[in-house]
């Protein structure tokens, strides 16, 4: 069990520190908690190079690319590694926190089971390095807005990040937006002048999974000068900054 925060067992910038290529030869220890499978390493190009590494036979492959990222898998020596390489060096801080999710989370993986869920994971943030041009509809906009508000103004505001990032469930595909404990909460947001009739875009909504259901009404005015998605999305990120475990999650959902 790790009691310190997570943000301890990472340096800000694990790759600062190098001054000179090292990589394939040497690498520094990447994460504090599993510092013989986890690397962190400078080519000759000066490229950052994140790495998981194993003694077992697994075959090379060049696996589809991220958005600025080559992914493959390479044999050294006995060794077979899994290579980050980031080659878009405006996505560095991206990058900085998609490794340091790999890490968290795969840090419980056997050495045979860890390239395969490394490849589950970084399916999950391929939207967080290039996001879909389809964008949101206003519809989408709209709900996303007012769940921004509740967690923001209500679940933070009385719960700790950690928890409170956890009690949102909207972005998973869950019946309601948020669940905790023994109740969940249902979000729907209104702007003024549309019809006063709620709708739910299925009965499961409405369905209680808890002990307690409750339906939390956003009203909302268009406006010049308010609040945007993007101004609740910065907020919200750069009030994590201090707490690693929650910015990985929060990112992860919002992606």
């Amino acid at each position: 069990m790790i009691n310190r925060n997570l943000e301890d067992l990472f340096l800000e910038n694990p790759w600062m520190n190098i001054q000179e290529p090292n990589y394939p030869d040497s690498a520094v220890v990447f994460y504090e908690l599993d510092q013989e499978r986890m690397w962190a390493a400078k080519d000759n190009e000066g490229n950052l190079i994140f790495f998981l590494q194993v003694t077992n036979n697994h075959p090379e492959e060049t696996i589809d690319s991220l958005n600025g990222v080559q992914v493959s898998i390479r044999r050294y020596g006995n060794f077979s590694r899994m290579i980050l390489k980031l080659i878009d060096n405006d996505l560095r801080e991206k990058f900085s926190l998609l490794t340091k999710a790999l890490a968290f989370k795969l840090g419980s993986e056997t050495n045979e089971n860890l390239f395969k869920a490394a490849k589950a994971e970084l399916s999950e943030w391929s939207g967080f390095l290039m996001p879909t041009r389809r964008g949101l509809s206003k519809e989408e906009l709209k709900g996303l807005w007012g769940e921004f508000y509740i967690f923001k103004e209500i679940f933070i505001a009385i719960h700790p990040l950690t928890n409170a990032i956890k009690y949102w469930i909207g972005p998973v595909g869950k019946k309601q937006d948020f669940t905790m404990e023994n109740l969940a909460i249902e979000t729907k947001t209104t702007v003024s002048g549309d019809n006063s009739i709620l709708k739910i875009s299925s009965l499961e909504q409405l369905s209680k999974i808890t002990n307690k259901l409750f339906l939390a009404q956003v009203f909302i005015n268009e406006s010049n000068n308010g609040i945007s998605i993007s101004d609740f999305y910065n907020n919200l990120s750069e009030l994590m900054n201090d707490d690693l475990e929650s910015k990985i999650e929060f990112e992860r959902k919002v992606d």
